[in-house]
């Protein structure tokens, strides 16, 4: 089922709509699509305009010389006809020239993308800022299944199951601190996440003979469990 979004290009590109943090034009919607009440926020970016476009004709270039290659006994596809106009009643070939009209209907929605939502009190801004926000999500979660070998939980018992996802997302969170914490602090920012544990791994907890204990970065005398005895 689809739903038509109706706007103009004028509407959109207004300075009052400009989103300046992400140098973007946005405008708010309501519409009706399987019987909800939706918003569509409709986002116009010159950057991606400008790649949309050189893509667009990059992608033509390529369908052309594919068509220069194939001969009569090959099916035309969908594909190609989407841009050209192709005539195939020709005796042992066919004809093609570029369907421009075609062209310029897809150029038109060059720079454009759309965001749904069902929350009203949303604005155009915060919802662009959740859906760029997505990137990180899907990276942390990247790393609790391989960094933190959670891709299989390996448990039996649904008591044990949730201990263990409960561990583990306190060990995400710990992660995705220290690595935050590594790239503000300038003397750490261009170093690696491994390489940091390794040097972490240097500091010691030192049991002193009156029992007791102060951390330490000594590398010597340390037992298998990274104890300093003194």
């Amino acid at each position: 089922m689809y739903t038509i979004i109706c706007f103009r290009i004028k509407d959109i590109r207004k300075a009052a709509n400009r989103i300046k943090e992400y140098e973007v034009y946005g405008i708010q919607q309501s519409i009706k699509l399987y019987g909800l009440d939706l918003y569509a926020h409709i986002y116009y970016d010159p950057e991606k305009q400008a790649f949309d476009e050189k893509e667009l004709y990059a992608h033509i270039e390529r369908l052309q010389t594919e068509l220069e290659k194939i001969n009569k006994s090959k099916r035309i596809t969908k594909k190609y006809k989407d841009y050209f106009a192709i005539d195939e009643k020709v005796h042992d070939s066919f004809e093609f020239k570029l369907n421009t009209d075609k062209v310029d209907e897809k150029l038109e929605r060059a720079g454009y993308f759309v965001l749904l939502s069902s929350r009203p009190e949303l604005t155009v801004s915060e919802v662009l800022n959740i859906y760029r926000s997505r990137d990180v999500i899907e990276k942390n979660f990247e790393q609790f299944k391989n960094r933190l070998d959670f891709k299989r939980m390996r448990t039996h018992w649904p008591k044990t199951t949730n201990g263990k996802l409960f561990v583990g997302f306190l060990a995400l969170i710990i992660r995705s601190r220290m690595k935050r914490m590594i790239k503000n602090n300038p003397q750490t920012k261009n170093l690696t996440f491994e390489k940091v544990l390794i040097e972490l791994r240097k500091i010691k907890l030192v049991l002193l003979s009156d029992l007791n204990s102060r951390i330490s970065s000594l590398g010597r005398g340390t037992d298998t469990k990274g104890f300093v005895y003194l």
